[in-house]
């Protein structure tokens, strides 16, 4: 591997270290920090709910920043604003603001994670074609996850006791100074290698291209569509209860100042995150390899008022047989069932019968 290719992956790597550092010191404490600030329960997740709507409105303007004037431009503004938003929130939780204050801190930040959004990522990929690496992105990408999911749970955990030693202040100083740290790394470490700026006729038009291409390759495509649509739900939910769970959580221990405990709380959810990532990411490298096993799904309709009757179920499982059993073919298929007999309401008397039943092939 070039030494250059080299240096790129160290400074990615100490970036993504800094910068998930920094985030992950407050994760499990927000909502706890801005209760403490004097803000209810329906404000604190409207606070909450700005940070979110300012990553849904800067996200293409951000984009469009990193295309034209560069991703460390992009991820310098990053560092930089989340650096300033922060020492914000810690004076307003200072001063006691209003929850307007809060609420256009929070946008605040959200610009700030929008800077950050896929520049590191692109910058990496441009750096290391241009330094002639040849190896597996992948790799590359894998130990970058690795090194954040460390520093989230490490954050995490830390965070969380910090809070409970001296006050819900302090994680936020600290994550403050990380962004320091990481701005200035950086600063000093990441060039523009490879980087060609797009010349369009505007950053207007350009946000007009990436809005359309974004409609056309999604709420146009059919299936990404219900995906677009399901994600507030499915995503809001997580969202909901994750920031809920904090003081929740405490109540439950009985000890609304263990703030440590929502910290490890916190790194419980990032690793969970993590495992099901990298459980992903080797399935799918498996399957990449060759190993793919075709699969024929099957369903049954188990709600009223189409329900299927056992006649019928074992009839279709006497077909299916019919059907593998006349395959001209030397390989073998496996059967993999999922499902149960009682649920709601655990007849066991029934359960046993039923198996019974099967077992002796009585279709009766």
């Amino acid at each position: 591997m070039p030494d250059a290719a080299r240096s790129v992956q160290r400074t990615y790597l100490l970036i993504t270290l800094l910068s998930t550092l920094s985030a992950s010191f407050i994760w499990g404490i927000n909502t706890l920090f801005l209760l403490d600030a004097g803000l209810s329960n329906a404000q604190a997740f409207g606070a909450n709910a700005f940070f979110t709507a300012g990553m849904v409105l800067f996200e293409v303007p951000t984009g469009v920043v990193a295309d034209t004037w560069g991703r460390r431009a992009s991820y310098l503004l990053g560092a930089l604003t989340l650096l300033v938003s922060t020492v914000i929130y810690i004076l307003m939780w200072e001063t006691g603001a209003p929850f307007w204050a809060w609420a256009a801190g929070s946008a605040f930040i959200g610009l700030g994670f929008t800077f950050f959004s896929g520049a590191v990522e692109a910058w990496l990929v441009d750096a290391l074609n241009a330094t002639g690496f040849t190896g597996d992105l992948e790799t590359v990408f894998a130990r970058g996850q690795s090194v954040a999911g460390a520093a989230m749970l490490t954050g995490s955990v830390a965070g969380g006791f910090i809070a409970q030693h001296w006050n819900l202040g302090v994680p936020y100083i600290l994550r403050a100074v990380m962004l320091g740290f990481t701005f200035l790394a950086a600063l000093v470490l990441m060039k523009d290698i490879g980087f060609e700026p797009k010349h369009g006729s505007g950053p207007i038009k350009e946000m007009k291209l990436i809005v359309r291409a974004s409609i056309d390759g999604g709420l146009r495509n059919r299936p990404v569509r219900w995906l677009m649509l399901a994600a507030p739900f499915t995503a809001g939910v997580g969202i909901f209860a994750f920031y809920a769970m904090q003081p929740y959580l405490l109540e439950l221990y009985g000890d609304e100042t263990a703030f440590g405990v929502a910290g490890i709380a916190a790194a419980i959810v990032a690793g969970a995150q993590i495992g099901g990532e990298h459980g992903y990411h080797d399935f799918e490298r498996y399957l990449q390899e060759g190993n793919a096993v075709p699969a024929v799904p099957l369903l049954i309709n188990r709600d009223p008022p189409r329900l299927a009757t056992p006649a019928r179920c074992y009839a279709l499982g006497r077909a299916l047989r019919r059907a593998i059993e006349s395959w001209q073919s030397d390989k073998k298929v496996a059967v993999m069932a999922s499902g149960g007999l009682s649920h709601t309401v655990i007849d066991e008397a029934l359960d046993r019968m039923v198996v019974d039943a099967l077992v002796a092939k009585d279709s009766d």
